[in-house]
């Protein structure tokens, strides 16, 4: 193929093989593109000192909340801190009523919690984890999940153990007072729960604000192509004002932070999302990332059942992750 829409945490591996275009290098107008884009997003695209894509659509996670859940525990607003946060589950747990739902504790669940509490994975040139993943501040934002579920506040759904309610039937059936989860939610509820009301708010802030985790995906072209510039072009196009609006019109978010204005003209619900990518976060951008992924998940799953203490699963986890990125530190 001449061009690949690529899961973001494809590109990486993708460059790493040889198989794309450093359009960095090779795209004239490359920068002028880019800088219309939101930074998280762009970042995907980031491997050793050269950007192999472009953002093509994004989203990303922000509160979701039932705000007669949260009334019931005598709360009309969502938390807007992680204290808030703690401080309302206990009257919602009396309530039986968990404030909290996710269904994984990998990156794409934890994340946020760890940006929000100042924490990050890696050195900004993803070499090296320890002293990053294991931090303090990684360590407090992984304790704050782990005891949404030690003191009751959150379902086994984070064990990714079946046969209970899934994040979106609890949420609209009144089980969980928030969870995060993504724009596509508004056309499931609407056609599963028609009577209820979504309501979305941003990620709970803690020490290091309120960041969530990018999503989306990337457009690149590959080395294999003989079409190069025609392809470019049509990648130019995709990147344009209108292309992106169309986009946007079938619930993919537009990744030119200019349109924003027009994409809530769109639909309401945008707008939440749309202030979160300001400050959301793109995973570590290493061919590495899908098995730091999973060995981050098993580490912080340990901890959630109490075999091990938080700090000793993101040591272990941080340990881990060194080996796997020394494989690709030059």
């Amino acid at each position: 193929p001449d061009l690949v829409r690529a899961d973001l945490a494809w590109v990486p591996e993708l460059a790493d093989l040889g198989v794309l275009v450093p359009l960095s290098k090779e795209m004239p107008d490359f920068q002028e593109i880019a800088d219309r884009t939101y930074p998280g997003m762009l970042a995907t695209n980031r491997w050793q000192g050269e950007y192999y894509g472009l953002p093509l659509d994004t989203n990303t996670r922000v509160q979701l909340y039932n705000a007669e859940a949260l009334a019931a525990a005598g709360v009309d607003a969502p938390p807007a801190t992680v204290e808030e946060l703690m401080d309302v589950a206990a009257a919602l747990k009396a309530k039986d009523i968990y404030a909290f739902a996710d269904n994984g504790a990998g990156g794409w669940n934890v994340l946020p919690w760890i940006w929000s509490a100042g924490g990050d994975i890696t050195d900004e040139d993803v070499t090296v984890a320890s002293g990053y993943l294991n931090s303090d501040a990684s360590i407090a934002g992984v304790q704050t999940f782990v005891d949404l579920y030690t003191n009751g506040y959150m379902p086994d759904t984070v064990l990714g153990d079946s046969g209970g309610l899934s994040t979106s039937d609890g949420l609209a059936q009144g089980a969980y007072a928030t969870i995060l989860d993504g724009p596509w939610m508004w056309p499931i509820f609407g056609s599963q729960y028609p009577d209820f009301e979504l309501n979305a708010a941003q990620v709970p802030a803690g020490a290091g604000g309120s960041i969530s985790v990018v999503g989306g995906e990337d457009i690149v072209l590959t080395q294999s192509s003989k079409n190069k510039a025609a392809a470019a072009e049509f990648m130019r196009f995709l990147l344009s004002d209108w292309a992106q609006i169309e986009f946007s019109k079938i619930g993919q978010i537009s990744v030119l932070t200019e349109v924003a204005p027009q994409l809530v003209e769109l639909n309401a619900y945008y707008e939440q999302f749309l202030v979160q990518l300001e400050t959301a976060k793109n995973r570590p951008a290493t061919p590495a990332w899908s098995r730091i992924d999973t060995l981050l998940q098993d580490e912080i799953r340990l901890a959630i059942r109490g075999e091990k203490s938080v700090k000793e699963a993101l040591d272990s986890a941080a340990a881990q992750a060194d080996d796997l990125l020394a494989d690709y530190t030059d």
